[in-house]
């Protein structure tokens, strides 16, 4: 009796999987990326006031996640927030070489403008 009972007894309910609430410290982590991935990929000359005033509201990320890597619960805390330890590792290492960054970036937006205005007038320079 057992065998049928297990066979047309009632049926569990599978748990499904709930979504992994993220932190307020990886969501920022995340806008903060996507600010720095915007600001890189533009095609200008990107002012230092521009993204200093953009950066400044997460001075506070660096200070907060190196306190978790000093006490090793650094890992703990991306495995909890459904995130890896070089994603976020990654995010705060892009933001302390920022100005680096934009600094090449500027520098290569400068030296493409330049080949095309050198390009440009060359041009102008032969049709007359």
């Amino acid at each position: 009796m057992s065998f049928f009972k297990r066979l047309f007894g009632k049926k569990k309910k599978v748990q499904e999987a709930t979504p992994v609430a993220l932190s307020a410290e990886l969501q920022r982590v995340r806008e903060l990326d996507m600010l720095m991935k915007d600001l890189l990929s533009g095609n200008h000359y990107v002012a230092r006031s521009e993204y200093t005033d953009a950066l400044s509201g997460y001075n506070d990320l660096l200070p907060w996640f190196k306190v978790l890597k000093d006490s090793g619960t650094f890992e703990v805390f991306c495995s909890n927030n459904g995130t890896t330890a070089e994603e976020v590792s990654g995010v705060l290492k892009r933001l302390d070489s920022f100005s680096t960054l934009i600094d090449y970036q500027n520098e290569q937006f400068i030296k493409a403008k330049l080949l095309s205005e050198k390009e440009t007038s060359y041009e102008k320079s032969s049709i007359i």
